[in-house]
């Protein structure tokens, strides 16, 4: 599993760099509130891709300097199928 992030067409980031398994590098949860997210750790920042259960998808960066939002996704829900859900723990990370 790989996060890939990209900017006007080239891509920015991906963690990690080579294809491995995901256990220890990501994490997974889901809160009481149903909202479900993927964590990860870069190069001193902490990156959440949280999935809300009601409301638009985000890509939330915490960083020494602060915490910002990196983008809005849009509601697609994803992270909380029953499907996914299994695929998280088979991997490893959930």
């Amino acid at each position: 599993m790989q996060y890939r992030a990209s900017g006007e067409g080239t891509t920015v980031l991906v963690y990690p760099e080579a294809k491995q398994p995901p256990a220890g590098l990501f994490a997974f949860t889901v809160s009481s509130d149903g909202n479900a997210a993927i964590e990860f750790e870069h190069q001193g920042d902490r990156y959440a891709l949280v999935d809300a259960l009601r409301g638009a998808s985000a890509v939330v960066v915490h960083s020494p300097a602060g915490t910002k939002e990196k983008a809005s996704c849009g509601s697609n829900q994803t992270l909380q199928v029953n499907y996914t859900l299994r695929l998280m723990h088979e991997s490893g990370i959930w």
